[in-house]
């Protein structure tokens, strides 16, 4: 299991057993150092749970969360694909994506198959037209990893679909209300986490600064 534990699981394991720190450190030239504020929350913190009330060490924990919560990620996308296409079609999205060639991620210690699960989730509840628990859905996502900003286009071409098959229901103006409110909803939780950053260590664009330690540009740029 140390295997699976390696890279960016060695972030969560500090996670899940320290909690996150209360400060960026800074190297001497006053730029911000690698630290675990990069990682997003869901995932370490529900293993560092799991941790405390079983006694067993990140290296076993991880790894079994991790490959219970991808397992659920395909029963999930089999409901999903079944009841919107068919049974054959179910089969192969979820055969394709067992033996992906990334597909060894959903049983590393990694956040592959929580945001899988998180996505898939939204898919099937905006399907069953469930709107407030995909707002719940979408929160969970936000903190789970950086890929709730995917689901904005994902809602309206949902409210776009009801709209040209004539099924809004008897108040067709709410609902277009409702969905354009849900997808910037939906946009705006991609700011959550930085924002979560920046309150807990008291440091403007913390989340930015962390990010650029990797060499990761945060800003959404409009331009060329």
């Amino acid at each position: 299991f140390g295997v699976v534990t390696n890279w960016d699981g060695q972030w969560y394991q500090f996670i899940a057993e320290h909690g996150y720190p209360g400060y960026l450190q800074v190297d001497q030239f006053g730029h911000v150092e690698m630290n675990s504020w990069a990682f997003f929350p869901i995932f370490p913190l529900t293993a560092g749970l799991i941790m405390k009330l079983t006694g067993l060490p990140f290296t076993l924990v991880a790894p079994l969360l991790s490959t219970a919560i991808g397992f659920v990620a395909m029963h999930m996308l089999f409901k999903l694909v079944d009841q919107a296409v068919g049974r054959w079609e179910a089969i192969v999205a979820v055969v394709a994506t067992c033996f992906f060639i990334a597909s060894p991620a959903f049983s590393a210690s990694y956040t592959e198959s929580t945001a899988l699960l998180g996505v898939v989730t939204v898919l099937w509840l905006l399907r069953k037209r469930h709107y407030w628990w995909v707002a719940l859905a979408l929160l969970v996502l936000s903190l789970s990893r950086n890929v709730v900003i995917a689901m904005v286009p994902v809602i309206i071409a949902h409210g776009v679909v009801r709209w040209r098959q004539g099924d809004e229901g008897d108040r067709p103006v709410r609902l277009r209300v409702g969905l354009g409110v849900l997808a910037a909803y939906a946009g705006a939780l991609t700011w959550l986490w930085p924002t979560i950053v920046t309150i807990a260590t008291d440091t403007p664009n913390a989340y930015h600064d962390t990010m650029l330690a990797w060499n990761i540009e945060t800003k959404v740029k409009l331009y060329l």
